[in-house]
């Protein structure tokens, strides 16, 4: 696990800058009810009522601009839900933070109380943050009974070490076949604290370490992934969907060897939940990152190609198409091919509906044959029109007016079959192609009659060179 470790401490933390605010009100008094209904004899004790809480910061300050003179320890021993927690935090107010940690040294209800306010509220650079863990590693140091749950935490993964804490957690999470199992033995599965600021961090340590994990060991762990990040199929936190997603994506993108080819299929499932298809959420991608939205692009474009030729299989009696599949799947391998869509005839398109890998990212194709559909392509600056049964292929430059929009619902036959370019000769025949701008027969798809002539054209408006070699069937 040492090259998990190594790259979970890379993590970045950036501090929150507050204005101090001196407000003052009215002194706060604590009366039985009241710590009844929060618990002050808990040992996770929960936060107080929002009212209670809103009363006390208002004495607090009150009190800051006195000298704190009145304060009482029964004041104290709930401050620490707003060290952290309210704006300006108190742990940035004068002798505050001092005076809490100094009752959290010999009060088991304060350190209790600061405990789970240091884990809810959690940022490594916080004011104040080191000095209430230093404080707590101190009281921890004894093994004290009330304590025994933080002070194993504290011996096996350092959670109260705000550098360290949240790497090795994360670490240990990774390691184990049950992270649900390690939370509870620390007690993080408690519904304020799942959500709280340390698994903040702890998240990001897990995604820190993801890119590498993903390609050192695939599908295991990815399973371990999600089960932090996302446990019951459900994301921890919703705000980080898209640093979660460019985590995952990053295991591609490294530069030190790819992951296992079975990863890539769960891991494209997984993100179409969450983000949806770039295609058709841009804005729900903008934060992900050029390089990770462009390799999930090219992902879908195997994809529709893949389940393209295969609903087509269902369908077409063409004897040439496996040799258009051939041709197309050689610019694919290239990287030539960006994006692509589907234009699914009314028979194909009633059953597609229920083919989950598409997720919804196809057009209907209405005019016509309903057994016929198409497929468009993107190559540099140029469109493809490829139909199945006879139809024929057309290319135009993408700012023409007549050529097709990739990601449209709906598409009529006559939008596909409009003036394109014409075709050159086939280079090695010195025959063929199409003046006509009519479009391009498949002619001779056994001796690459129709192939050549499309090459020509694709290298000399999008520059890119495929070879007879590469478009042979195999």
């Amino acid at each position: 696990m040492s090259e998990t470790v190594t790259a979970v401490h890379v993590l970045n933390s950036v501090a929150d800058r507050f204005l101090l605010r001196n407000i003052a009100l009215p002194n706060l008094t604590e009366t039985a009810k009241v710590l009844r209904i929060i618990g002050a004899t808990e040992a996770s004790p929960a936060p107080p009522p929002a009212d209670f809480l809103a009363k006390l910061r208002k004495h607090l300050f009150a009190a800051s601009g006195a000298g704190l003179s009145g304060l009482s320890r029964r004041d104290l021993r709930y401050v620490p839900w707003l060290l952290w927690d309210c704006d300006p935090p108190a742990a940035v107010l004068p002798s505050v933070l001092h005076l809490v940690l100094e009752q959290a040294r010999t009060s088991d209800a304060t350190v209790r109380r600061l405990i789970q306010a240091y884990l809810r509220d959690f940022r490594p650079n916080a004011p104040g943050i080191a000095e209430a863990a230093e404080c707590i590693c101190r009281r921890l140091a004894n093994d004290h009974p009330r304590l025994r749950e933080w002070y194993i935490a504290q011996k096996e993964v350092e959670l109260f070490h705000p550098r360290k804490g949240p790497a090795t957690l994360a670490a240990r999470l990774l390691s184990e076949k049950d992270p649900d199992a390690v939370l509870a033995r620390y007690r993080l599965d408690d519904p304020m604290l799942a959500t709280g600021g340390y698994m903040m961090a702890v998240e990001d340590a897990v995604r820190a370490a993801a890119p590498v994990m993903l390609r050192d060991t695939g599908t295991v762990a990815f399973e371990r992934i999600l089960k932090i990040v996302a446990p019951s199929e459900k994301l921890r936190f919703e705000s980080h969907r898209a640093d979660t997603a460019r985590a995952l994506l990053r295991a591609w993108l490294i530069g030190r060897g790819e992951p296992a080819p079975a990863l890539q299929e769960p891991v494209r499932r997984i993100l179409l939940r969450w983000l949806g298809d770039p295609r058709l959420r841009p804005q729900q991608w903008a934060t992900v990152g050029e390089q990770e939205t462009a390799l999930m692009r090219r992902w879908l474009t195997r994809a529709s190609l893949d389940l393209f030729f295969k609903l087509i299989d269902q369908h077409a009696l063409d004897a040439q198409w496996r040799y258009r599949h051939a041709f197309w799947l050689a610019y694919l391998e290239k990287g030539a091919i960006a994006d692509a869509w589907l234009a699914l005839g009314s028979q194909t398109y009633s059953e597609a509906s229920s083919v989950r890998e598409l997720g919804g990212a196809y057009g209907h194709l209405r005019g016509g044959d309903a057994k016929q559909s198409a497929l468009l392509l993107r190559i540099g600056p140029l469109v493809i029109g490829e139909f199945t049964h006879n139809g024929k292929l057309h290319i135009w430059p993408a700012d023409w007016r007549n050529a097709p929009q990739l990601g449209r619902r709906t598409y009529e036959r006559d939008e596909l079959t409009g003036k394109c370019l014409p075709f050159p000769p086939n280079p090695s025949l010195g025959k063929g192609g199409d003046t006509t701008g009519r479009g391009l027969s498949h002619i001779g798809s056994n001796k690459g009659y129709w192939q050549g002539s499309a090459a020509e054209l694709i290298k000399r408006r999008a520059g890119f060179g495929v070879g007879s070699f590469d478009w042979r069937p195999r």
